[in-house]
Formats: structure tokens, sequence, C-alpha cells
């Protein structure tokens, strides 16, 4: 994934609430299921001219 880069997310969002030196706070996380690229570089998203070429970078390879 890249800044810019629109993608699909299929899945759920979790909500958890705790408290942190005595102050409520609340968590919001996305379990992501499934991830689609749904823009190709050319129409936004694609590499930043100062970002260095990397051989080993694949598009299709994510973290999830």
């Amino acid at each position: 994934m890249r800044k810019g880069r629109k993608i699909a997310v299929t899945g759920r969002i979790q909500v958890r609430s705790y408290e942190k030196d005595d102050e409520k706070r609340t968590a919001w996380e996305i379990q992501a299921d499934e991830i689609e690229f749904v823009s190709s570089p050319a129409q936004g998203g694609g590499k930043p001219q100062s970002e260095p070429d990397d051989p080993y970078y694949d598009e299709n390879d994510s973290p999830f």
C-alpha cells in the first residue's frame, strides 16, 4: 500500500473502551478480512518522485 492509493476493505470495526491515567478512552480497530486495490497508480496513489526504487516491492503484497 502507498499513501493516496485507494483500497476497499471487507471486514469489521471493533470498538474498545478503556481507562488510562483516570481518563476514559476509546479505540477503534479495523479487523480486515480482505483488502483490494481499487485504483491503479496512474489514478492517484502512484509512487512519489522522491521515493527510491525497491526491487523487492510488490504492490500486491500486503501485511494483512
